[in-house]
């Protein structure tokens, strides 16, 4: 402390350097203060409350990718791939099946030509909109209708997830 103000006295009585006095005694404090150990340990202490996570997050892409490329990954997309192979060849077995009998393929076009019918009643439905009517045909009052009949059915109506 002696080695300090001494230092600080000299520096301050300097005929260089102009101070007032509250800048010498700010000055002083500073020095002091700088000079003092009483907030800072001595020796660094380790933490011993804090453990280190074991587990790692996987979130990102790069651990999507870890896992495509790992030996589990490739094993579960060979999987994957034999049994999409096995459905398609089961497909085009049946479709090549049904060529060659033909009540199956009869069967089929019933089957299609139903589903076709079907999708045009359901089309036909909204013809009201491109309707060009007469004087006095509004689309709206055309709409309210059909919603009553419930063959239309606005968002409100739908089943929300």
């Amino acid at each position: 402390y002696l080695h300090i103000s001494h230092y600080t006295s000299t520096l301050l009585s300097s005929s260089r350097i102009m101070m007032t006095s509250s800048t010498k005694s700010l000055l002083m404090i500073a020095l002091i203060v700088s000079s003092c150990n009483a907030f800072q340990p001595t020796t660094p202490i380790a933490p011993t409350h804090h453990k280190t996570p074991t587990t790692s997050l996987q979130m990102g892409i790069f651990d999507d990718l870890k896992l495509i490329f790992s030996e589990e990954g490739q094993k579960n997309r060979a999987e994957y791939i034999e049994r999409e192979k096995e459905e398609q060849m089961e497909a085009q077995r049946l479709i090549m099946e049904r060529r060659t009998d033909p009540t199956k393929m009869a069967e089929y076009m019933d089957t299609v030509e139903t589903n076709r019918g079907k999708l045009q009643e359901e089309r036909s439905v909204y013809d009201f909109q491109t309707k060009n009517g007469g004087e006095g045909y509004d689309p709206l009052d055309e709409w309210k209708r059909l919603k009553k009949e419930g063959k239309v059915k606005s968002q409100s109506d739908l089943e929300r997830e």
